[in-house]
């Protein structure tokens, strides 16, 4: 078997789209099997786990599986289609807000830890070098980085 991919920014999005979505028993073997069958490559749960935003996916997800149990089925395909498109949206909003608690808390260690090497907030602030002397240096960083 070929080894897989890295996990790149886009595969890990998709990763944590599938746990926004995921119903019914969740276990890291049929996370693995769903993310083989449909990004056509398979990683192991160490590396899964290894990236923050699939860990906290995926425990957010288990969490609102167990919350989910005592629901009724409903009849009606639609509104039972309607239902899982909410749940989906609950998730994804959870996962979002998470992430975004994590981003601050990196930010405010980032904002003390430059603030003891005595730099400023203009100093922070500054933008971007450009590389080559080209324009779209941000979005050419960011294709690089997802490399």
């Amino acid at each position: 078997m070929t080894r897989s991919p890295k996990l790149s920014d886009e595969r890990v999005e998709a990763v944590v789209e599938i746990l926004d979505r995921w119903s019914g028993k969740l276990t890291w073997e049929k996370l693995i099997d769903v993310i083989e069958h449909k990004l056509m490559c398979r990683y192991t749960r160490q590396a899964l786990d290894a990236h923050e935003r699939v860990a906290l996916s995926f425990r957010l997800a288990k969490k609102r599986i167990r919350g989910e149990t005592g629901r009724p089925p409903v009849e009606d395909p639609a509104l039972q289609k309607a239902f899982e498109r909410i749940a989906g949206l609950e998730a994804k909003l959870d996962r979002v807000l998470g992430e975004n608690e994590q981003l601050i808390s990196k930010f405010i260690r980032w904002a003390y830890n430059a603030h003891l090497k005595g730099m400023t907030e203009r100093q922070l602030d500054q933008p971007l070098p450009q590389m080559g002397g080209r324009r779209g240096t941000n979005a050419r960083i960011h294709a690089e980085r997802s490399r």
